[in-house]
């Protein structure tokens, strides 16, 4: 129990109760000595519904931090799994819970699955007419409506076998897409082709226009967010807690889901949308480069629109390590790079995602940046690993829960598409992580 009582040792449990509207009944349960045992029965029994020794159904090829639910408060809880012997090792908890409203996105949400259906999603096969014309992917769409008074609608497409497939793509010019030629203006395209004379303009099907209770005229006036969520393994999430729940593509983006429209403060309708792929093609180069120049384009319209610029600060310093990233292929050290300015500020806690030495390379040049800039910033003791080689290791704040506890985290990828995903709480948890076992 080292690594609980030190971690929720360093921050007022009453405090972290009124930011994060952790349930009560957990809360009761910390207050008390526990032991190691105590909290894996509690998590996997009371939280779960699992048995431990239910264990050996996730992969324990690697490490990784993972999102479970309490189905009986809606608190979620952060831990992670053992690298070699899961059934041994088992489940350390880590950080906080944190209150996601009790969205629901959709039938397959992390500790909603019966265990009769571990490791069965359904795919369904790509189109390939669809995925010749477009240079999409095949996907089912899930997403949240946010009113001015802040009720929330959620939706989902696409998941039945009876529902159409939908995907998300720039609108072709006419009818060059055939011949891989796009529009310089990239738009957000739902549904299967645009008819005859709307393939200028976004468009969305009448089925998907239903289920958001929205008019094509609404959705286009409305503030639109896009989380891509279609490589998740590249984006820093723990492939032994997806392959074990069967939900690969749910968990990067659960949490990110709620954090995005925290960030962005509605004064409007806000729609988010974040999709998922229904086919194994997601290491298709055109798949990649066409979800980022969707991806961009949606960030750009949302930038407009957003509080504190805190989405345009996530979107300027992705596009620096981007031209970093050139850089240190002509570098041996982080010292040969340049530093560049960084949109950051106090509380903002930064990770990648990608090679370890890049990784490192890259929190050095970012360290060094802060360091002539005279921003303070704390260190992990060591830089720590995680599935996909994704390293973290510098938060800039006074404190870790200080920084936990601020709305603004980045984390970065290799490329522009994983970089805009990362726009949740996966990074924070992780330098807990980092502090509360080195």
């Amino acid at each position: 129990m080292g690594n609980l009582q030190s971690f929720w040792g360093q921050i007022d449990l009453n405090s972290v109760s009124q930011i994060h509207s952790i349930s009560e009944g957990f809360l009761d349960f910390l207050k008390t000595t526990k032991t190691e045992w105590e909290v894996k029965d509690y998590i996997f029994r009371k939280l779960l519904h699992f048995r431990f020794s239910d264990l050996s159904k996730i992969s324990s090829a690697s490490p990784g931090l993972g999102f479970i639910e309490d189905l009986d408060d809606g608190c979620i809880a952060a831990g992670v799994f053992g690298t070699s012997n899961i059934q041994k090792r088992g489940l350390s908890i880590i950080g906080c819970p944190i209150d996601l409203d009790n969205v629901e996105l959709g039938p397959r949400s992390p500790g909603l699955i019966p265990e009769s259906d571990i490791s069965t999603v359904r795919f369904s096969p790509l189109n390939e007419d669809v995925r010749d014309e477009w240079m999409s992917t095949d996907v089912s769409i899930h997403g949240l409506r946010i009113l001015k008074d802040n009720s929330r609608r959620s939706f989902t497409l696409g998941e039945s076998r009876k529902e159409p497939g939908y995907f998300i793509a720039p609108a072709p010019e006419k009818k060059a897409a055939k011949s891989k030629k796009v529009k310089k203006q990239y738009d957000l395209v739902v549904g299967s082709a645009a008819p005859e004379g709307k393939d200028k303009k976004p468009h969305y099907s009448e089925a998907f226009l239903n289920s958001i209770g929205m008019t094509e005229k609404e959705l286009n006036s409305a503030t639109l967010s896009l989380v891509p969520a279609s490589m998740p393994n590249e984006m820093g999430s723990d492939r032994s807690l997806i392959q074990g729940f069967g939900a690969r593509e749910l968990l990067p983006v659960y949490a990110s889901l709620k954090t995005l429209t925290d960030l962005t403060r509605p004064e409007d309708t806000v729609v988010v949308i974040f999709h998922t792929q229904k086919g194994e093609c997601s290491r298709k180069n055109h798949n990649k480069e066409i979800t980022e120049k969707v991806a961009e384009s949606i960030l750009k319209k949302v930038v407009e629109k957003v509080s504190e610029n805190a989405v345009k600060d996530i979107f300027e310093f992705s596009r620096i390590l981007n031209v970093t990233d050139l850089e240190l292929k002509q570098s041996k050290t982080s010292q040969e790079v340049p530093a560049k300015p960084l949109p950051i500020g106090k509380g903002t806690i930064i990770g990648t995602t990608g090679g370890s030495s890049r990784s490192q390379r890259l929190l050095g040049i970012i360290e060094d940046s802060l360091e002539k800039a005279g921003i303070p910033y704390v260190k992990s003791p060591k830089n720590y690993e995680f599935h996909s080689g994704g390293t973290i290791g510098t938060a800039f704040s006074k404190s870790i829960p200080e920084a936990v506890n601020m709305a603004r985290v980045v984390s970065v990828s290799r490329n522009f598409c994983s970089a805009v995903s990362k726009i949740d709480l996966w990074a924070a948890y992780r330098t807990i992580l980092a502090y509360s076992t080195h």
